[in-house]
């Protein structure tokens, strides 16, 4: 298939893919218009340039407060950057308890949290919670760099378009990247058209051009070469304008973007997030506030009617307080009063305010992630799960869409590329075909595992109860299993719990001095019953001489007493 056939079908597939994009364009502009802050950006290409012109919308702040404060709990309570959010084990137990094993685990994953650490990760994984939280969609591209090994950038809706496979996982995405000249030039100096080149050589530098990146599983390709042609996915940039030009193609070893989404149907595209389900509440909570101050201003500053002998000496009657204007009355009324007298009643507008703002908290968790954020201080994971267990039910399902969306996905394109490029070590040989699992351990983790520690509390607290009457009933616990069971639901470092081998020799070592003790006692106990025979056939020789008896015949007698006194 040559160039020009195949930029046709990746253009007519963006229309395509734009097409379902649409349907939901005009409810996510609301979203933004009214729940996200003018410092966050244009999430749509036009949203900028219209935005001098379009009318404010955000008379109270509750919407743009909450989502601000769910990005930032999602962020603290799913992957912090001042304490660990994932551990490294194996699907298979046996393999994961050997001491080997469990240094190059432990070793993977110091090197995986460093690298994320210097990268930009935290500071894209915020803006993605925002997107996720108002939109349901968080799209991250995860690139290789030379500098820090991975590089992100979240992408804003209305900039990309997906497609998902027939088992309902994201795994096409095209996007369409706006760039300058110098931009193009820098990037692609040997494929942009002439004609760039010659705006460049004439300093004109302003001009923006359209270029679609193509990203989507290659269907057709060598699985023995290992060339950019012939990777599991391709990429491709086109530039839209001047006649449609293939800038570069290439290709990745894994899937490079995270398409997360807060809930989804399965035959969906695209997500839906909590925002959605508060935007009639905020819309509601906007006009009413609009409302109270319209009436606030018509209380405060009237409308008038005035005599229409005072139309031409309008200019010089004042309405600031205070102002004292000469008019000759005529007739029964004066020539300037009050349009309407206008009262508004705080007092019942407030409650119905007070009603939307709760919704609006409620339907993005403020409450639960501001307590998350305090639990160091007030609370601890168990206590936080008890008293929002409610809460925590409810987000469940999408945390457990984010580990297989997000997370898993993500560690394992950083892992990848980590060891292509030489910064991990090479798996002992034992766990070399072993399957490596991510175990998520963040606060949000913890708290909905928490609820599994309070049962295990529960059960022990009966088991020893029963084992005062029946003491045979703790040969039922598991007391290795009971262990990894804590450390895995708390979340603590995995270095604390030892593994089971290296458990087991400390245990043989235990027994074997145990052993040689009592074989000391023994050793001792016979040295002190042969010393106590010494003394006693000493005294018994003594008895003799004094008695002037044969010592041979005291001593038998002696021999038959101990013998049992027989002859």
């Amino acid at each position: 298939m040559d160039d020009r056939t195949r930029i046709t079908r990746w253009v007519k597939r963006m229309h395509a893919m734009k097409q379902a994009w649409e349907k939901n364009e005009s409810h996510w502009r609301d979203i933004a218009e009214y729940m996200l802050s003018k410092t966050h950006g244009p999430m749509f290409e036009d949203q900028d340039k219209a935005k001098s012109s379009r009318p404010e919308k955000t008379y109270d702040t509750t919407g743009v407060e909450s989502l601000r404060v769910l990005a930032s709990g999602m962020q603290g309570g799913l992957t912090s950057p001042s304490r660990p959010w994932f551990t490294l084990g194996l699907v298979d137990d046996a393999l994961g308890n050997s001491e080997q094993a469990q240094a190059w685990l432990r070793d993977t994953q110091e090197r995986l949290s460093n690298t994320l650490q210097r990268s930009n990760f935290y500071d894209q994984m915020h803006r993605a919670y925002y997107e996720l939280g108002a939109f349901g969609n968080g799209v991250i591209l995860i690139e290789e760099d030379a500098d820090a090994l991975v590089w992100f950038q979240t992408l804003n809706v209305g900039h990309y378009y997906m497609m998902v496979n027939e088992k309902g996982v994201v795994d096409t995405l095209y996007r369409e990247l706006k760039l300058t000249t110098p931009q193009l030039m820098e990037r692609w100096p040997d494929s942009v058209p002439e004609a760039i080149k010659s705006q460049y050589d004439s300093d004109n530098l302003n001009a923006q051009y359209t270029v679609l990146h193509a990203i989507e599983p290659r269907r057709d390709y060598d699985h023995t070469k290992k060339d950019k042609l012939n990777r599991p996915y391709l990429s491709a940039y086109v530039l839209l304008d001047c006649d449609q030009v293939l800038l570069e193609e290439g290709g990745y070893f894994e899937k490079p973007f995270i398409a997360a989404r807060w809930g989804a149907n399965y035959e969906d595209t695209y997500g839906y997030g909590p925002a959605s389900d508060v935007l009639p509440a905020v819309k509601t909570l906007q006009q009413t506030c609009k409302a109270l101050l319209k009436g606030l201003q018509k209380e405060i500053d009237p409308p008038l009617n005035v005599h229409s002998s005072l139309k031409n000496s309008i200019n010089r009657i004042g309405t600031t307080p205070n102002f004292i204007n000469f008019v000759d009355y005529t007739g029964t009324r004066p020539p300037i009063e009050p349009l309407s007298q206008v009262s508004v009643n705080f007092a019942q507008a407030y409650p119905q305010m007070e009603h939307y703002q709760r919704q609006i908290r409620q339907g993005l968790f403020y409450d639960l992630f501001l307590m998350i954020s305090d639990t160091d201080k007030r609370m601890t994971a168990t206590e936080v799960a008890e008293r929002n267990a409610e809460k925590m039910l409810l987000l469940g399902p999408t945390l457990e869409r984010l580990r297989s969306e997000l997370f898993q996905p993500l560690i394992n394109r950083v892992f990848a590329i980590m060891l292509r490029q030489g910064k991990i070590d090479d798996p002992p040989e034992e766990i070399a075909g072993g399957n490596m699992q991510i175990e998520f351990v963040s606060m949000l983790a913890q708290a909905q595992k928490a609820a599994g520690v309070t049962s295990i509390q529960r059960l022990l607290e009966i088991v020893f109860g029963v084992a005062q009457a029946k003491p045979e009933v703790l040969d039922k616990l598991d007391a290795d299993k009971l262990a990894d069971t804590l450390e895995s639901m708390l979340g603590v470092d995995p270095g604390i719990i030892r593994g089971t081998e290296e458990a087991d020799k400390i245990r043989q070592a235990k027994a074997r001095q145990q052993q040689q003790l009592m074989q000391q006692q023994q050793a001792m106990a016979a040295g002190q019953m042969a010393m106590q025979g010494m003394q006693a056939g000493g005294a018994l020789m003594k008895d003799a001489a004094q008695a002037g008896l044969p010592v041979a015949d005291m001593l038998g007698q002696a021999m038959g007493g101990m013998s049992g006194g027989q002859t």
